[in-house]
């Protein structure tokens, strides 16, 4: 009883955490959003503040509860004043809650760790759980991984009461459930459908095994999320408050992504690649993100470097990566294998074998085709990538994609559920006339 008692008012730490208030948004001339979407930008501001404080030195170590103190404290008042009234009973917040609530039942009744948790990401977020800090990160096994998610991991394990860790992986699963959420608020629904959407893809997404302790549901969160602002930019009815808050946004969550994984580095390459092609955009709006983009990967490097951590992206995967080496790993046996394995991965994600025969259809019959350009280019940028991942690694290839290739493409994946929306907003009417 007092277990299931923990897992709720775990939860509602979290929500109250994530909330960023109006009161913010309204002294950045951002009009009314909806809880959903305050929450949502809350927990990228959240885990950008837990990215500063994953920096700070042991012996400072009570600082990081003072902010977390003052961080929800004055969430929780903003929440009470702005929603007492009109939305404190929030339908879509309500059926996210049970979402978590119930995936979070799910997870204390198989809390087991994966294998890469149990020997690498774990031991970092006991770390953090027992008061080291990044320092001490130098002393455990794959230093090159980077630390964000597992201190996430730690700080809300360490705020529960009970101080289960995987009371800690509660986060992983409302910023999951958030995340998709987030991206049905740009359907055209009223908010039973926008919840029946979410549902829908939560359905088809959701595993057990996603929890386990590895990361890869962090980056399907961010990337799901920088989708949507992706998207409301290219929209191009927005004011420049809209672009210049969207951008942030956009940029404190790449800047994430690569505090919690390395091949994030890539994909969010690739994501910066489409920002600058986009047409209507200012120069100095591209070069602006750009630059931004490559001076924050530059400061990864250099603090990797001054904490002493091991700044080789894989060591052990990729030792002969070479130019001259280059050829000798393109041969036909390693291409087939790749291809074979990748479509497993792809049929694996039930998402994806929705989401890339409603991109050819809505392409062919020319609907929204600007706005498909982006998400076609990024899927084929973002699957050449990952095969090459896969075709130039150094250890045995069929062990490498056995072990990997079904999370890695489920981290770019939240990316695709963007042309569900748009099939669903060209074709509602037909669709709930048929319901």
């Amino acid at each position: 009883m007092i277990e299931i008692f923990q897992i709720f008012l775990q939860i509602l730490v979290i929500f109250i955490f994530c909330y960023f208030p109006q009161y913010y948004l309204n002294f950045l001339n951002i009009r009314q959003q909806s809880i959903v979407e305050k929450i949502s930008l809350g927990s990228i501001i959240n885990i950008f503040i837990l990215l500063l404080l994953s920096f700070i030195n042991q012996k400072n170590f009570d600082l990081i509860f003072i902010v977390l103190i003052i961080v929800f404290c004055t969430n929780l008042f903003f929440f009470i004043i702005e929603n007492w009234k009109l939305k404190l009973i929030d339908i879509k917040l309500i059926f996210l809650f049970i979402f978590v609530l119930v995936f979070s039942f799910d997870l204390a009744n198989n809390f087991k760790l994966g294998w890469d948790p149990q020997n690498f990401w774990f031991l970092k977020t006991l770390n953090f759980i027992e008061g080291g800090d990044i320092y001490n990160i130098k002393n455990n096994p794959r230093q090159e991984y980077p630390q964000l998610g597992t201190f996430i991991w730690a700080i809300y394990t360490k705020i529960s009461f009970l101080e289960y860790e995987y009371l800690g992986r509660i986060f992983y699963i409302f910023f999951f459930c958030l995340s998709i959420f987030s991206v049905a608020e740009l359907s055209d629904f009223n908010d039973v459908y926008k919840i029946l959407f979410s549902s829908i893809i939560i359905i088809l997404t959701y595993n057990i095994l996603l929890f386990n302790g590895n990361q890869e549901v962090l980056l399907f969160s961010i990337f799901t999320l920088f989708s949507k602002y992706f998207y409301l930019i290219i929209k191009n009815n927005i004011s420049k408050n809209f672009l210049n808050f969207y951008s942030i946004m956009i940029m404190l969550l790449l800047l994430s992504s690569i505090w919690i994984k390395n091949e994030a580095m890539f994909f969010s390459f690739i994501s910066i690649f489409l920002i600058l092609c986009l047409p209507k955009k200012s120069f100095l709006f591209k070069t602006s993100i750009f630059f931004s983009f490559i001076l924050l990967i530059i400061l990864r490097f250099f603090i990797f470097k001054t904490i002493g951590l091991n700044n080789l992206l894989q060591p052990g995967n990729y030792e002969y990566s070479d130019i001259l080496h280059l050829a000798s790993f393109l041969s036909f046996d390693r291409i087939l294998v790749t291809s074979k394995y990748f479509f497993f991965g792809l049929a694996s994600n039930l998402l994806y074998v929705i989401s890339i025969p409603i991109m050819i259809f809505l392409f062919v019959y020319k609907k929204n085709k600007i706005y498909l350009t982006y998400y076609f280019a990024s899927l084929i940028l973002n699957f050449l990538l990952i095969h090459s991942f896969s075709i130039f690694t150094s250890v045995p290839i069929e062990w490498q994609l056995k072990a990997s290739i079904e999370r890695i493409l489920f981290e770019i994946l939240g990316i695709y559920i963007i042309p569900t929306v748009i099939f669903a907003n060209v074709y509602s009417k037909k669709i709930f006339k048929i319901l």
